[in-house]
């Protein structure tokens, strides 16, 4: 989904700079080169893989991608949030709580944001379920895998027009 992405965007938007959030920076770039990607107009950005105190790290010089994070989303025209995971808190408790963060983070700075290629599976917690319709309802978009993720979206209170399924798009 990610290389989807950045092949349209870059064909719908030559010369447009594209910012990656991401948890494994090495992985993401050997994928780009891999994949043919020119580098020029892409920048990785650490998203801090274990929380607020890195591995091997002083907890001073763990901090630094929080700041990283917040200056490039306040950068950013639009921040994309995804792709492909799965809003979920029944196996993982506080998993839609992390992407909905970022929801808010980019509200906060004044940066419309979206949700892209999402699954629903469940959530129970009645935080996670208030706190999804409210982040999802102030969003460009949610973009869910299937019709049935959509429908479950809009059972939480998601509103219909902030959500589309990926595969009802006409190929």
């Amino acid at each position: 989904m990610l290389l989807s992405l950045i092949f349209d965007l870059q064909l719908r938007l030559p010369g447009c700079r594209i910012i990656i959030f991401t948890g494994s920076r090495d992985k993401t770039f050997r994928l780009l080169l891999r994949e043919g990607i020119s580098l020029d107009s892409i920048e990785l950005v650490y998203t801090g893989r274990w929380g607020l105190c890195e591995p091997e790290t002083g907890f001073f010089r763990s901090q630094a991608w929080v700041w990283k994070n917040i200056r490039w989303t306040r950068r950013s025209d639009i921040f994309l949030i995804g792709p492909g995971t799965q809003f979920k808190d029944v196996t993982r408790r506080f998993r839609p709580l992390f992407f909905l963060s970022w929801a808010i983070l980019a509200l906060v700075l004044g940066t419309p944001n979206a949700f892209i290629g999402m699954g629903y599976w469940k959530i129970e917690g009645c935080l996670c379920q208030k706190e999804l319709k409210l982040i999802a309802n102030r969003s460009a978009f949610i973009s869910t895998r299937d019709e049935a993720s959509a429908q479950k979206l809009a059972i939480l209170g998601v509103l219909g027009s902030r959500i589309f399924s990926l595969t009802n798009l006409p190929t």
